[in-house]
Order: structure tokens, then sequence, then C-alpha cells
């Protein structure tokens, strides 16, 4: 097959043309983009334990929630999921690691829509309390 250098170069112009348009602006068909939570604050409930609460993102299905030891640093790691509650606007997540006492934990959290995950919300520094405050403890029985 022959192509006179016109026809060539125009075959090539398409070319570009199509690929241009093809290009990765369609969010990978993941569908559309999903917010991070807002308002996410982290309170150290006792020595060794956090609570985190946020609010909701509408569509979303569930949500990440990472923790990461230190003020600066350390990489983070999961510390749990939790799913879209079926009514009501805010989420309360109790991380269930058993944490170090009077130390700084980093927390952020992503909103999941299927297979899509919104960035990270902002991140949130708690300090747990010292050890042996807070808390209270119930002794039962005979004492002697």
């Amino acid at each position: 097959m022959h192509f006179a250098p016109r026809k060539l170069m125009l075959a090539a112009a398409l070319a570009v043309v199509t690929l241009a348009a093809c290009g990765d602006d369609d969010n990978g068909g993941t569908g559309p983009s999903v917010a991070p939570p807002a308002n996410v604050t982290v309170t150290a409930s006792t020595s060794t334990r956090a609570t985190i609460t946020f609010n909701t993102v509408s569509g979303a299905s569930s949500y990440l929630i990472e923790r990461a030891s230190g003020a600066t640093g350390t990489s983070f790691v999961t510390a749990g999921s939790v799913q879209q509650p079926a009514s009501g606007t805010t989420v309360t997540f109790d991380d269930p690691a058993v944490l170090e006492a009077g130390a700084t934990y980093r927390y952020r959290i992503a909103t999941l829509r299927g297979n899509t995950s919104s960035d990270y919300s902002a991140i949130v520094n708690v300090t747990t309390k010292a050890a042996g405050s807070g808390g209270t403890v119930t002794v039962s029985g005979d004492i002697t």
C-alpha cells in the first residue's frame, strides 16, 4: 500500500488527536471523586485508648482510619475501618489498639466509595493521658 506524504501527515495528525482525546481525565474509570471526612477530632479516652470522631460524607461506603506514633516521622498504619452509618451525620471510632500512656499519636482518615478512595483528611494529633490518670476503678466484693 502506498500513501502520499500528504495523506501520511493527515493520518499522523488524526492519530495524535485521537490519543489526546483518550487522556487520563476519566479518573481511571473509578467514578467521581470523593471528599475526605471533615471535622476530625481525636480525644484520649484513657491513658491507653483514643476515640476518633468525624462527619460522614454523602455517598461514602466506608472510612479507613490510620494511626502513626509520635508527633512526626513514623509511617501510618491501619487502625481500622468503619462502615457508613445508616443514619446520623457523625461517626465515632474507638481505636482498638492499646496505646502507650502519655504518648503522642497522629490520625488521618480516607473516605471510600466502592473502589474510589479520597485523599486523607487533615492529620490530627492526640496525646494519651499519663499512666494512672483518668478512668474509674470499681472495687467490689469483700475487702479485708
